[in-house]
């Protein structure tokens, strides 16, 4: 079965924030937690769910997630997209010390 995979190549992600905070730092988190994800990923048959998911997801200056929803989604099944942005919301992205930033995340589902 597949998984849900995010790369830091780049073409996967953009962040858009007026503070200091790099991609890369965003991809620490998201590689941290990526485990938690390939979790919710066993509970769906992922041979049948392929595409993306693109999350807005804000996060405050002490790097928790105060808001996540999707932004778009080629994937079918609604519910594994709401428990892939309800999986996001409870992550922390570290303390900043520059203020709050909305970051965009795209995870590609069913991804070899």
């Amino acid at each position: 079965p597949g998984a849900v995979v995010f790369d830091e190549s780049g073409s996967y992600y953009s962040v858009r924030s007026t503070g200091t905070r790099t991609p890369k730092k965003f991809f620490k988190a998201v590689a941290k937690n990526a485990s938690k994800l390939n979790d919710l990923a066993k509970e769906y048959a992922m041979d049948d769910i392929r595409g993306s998911i693109t999350l807005k997801v804000s996060v405050s200056e002490a790097g928790e997630v105060s808001s996540c929803r999707a932004v778009s989604s080629t994937v079918q099944d609604r519910s594994f997209v709401e428990k892939v942005s309800g999986a996001v919301s409870g992550w922390n992205f570290g303390k900043s010390g520059e203020g709050d930033i909305e970051v965009f995340l795209v995870f590609k589902v069913g991804a070899k």
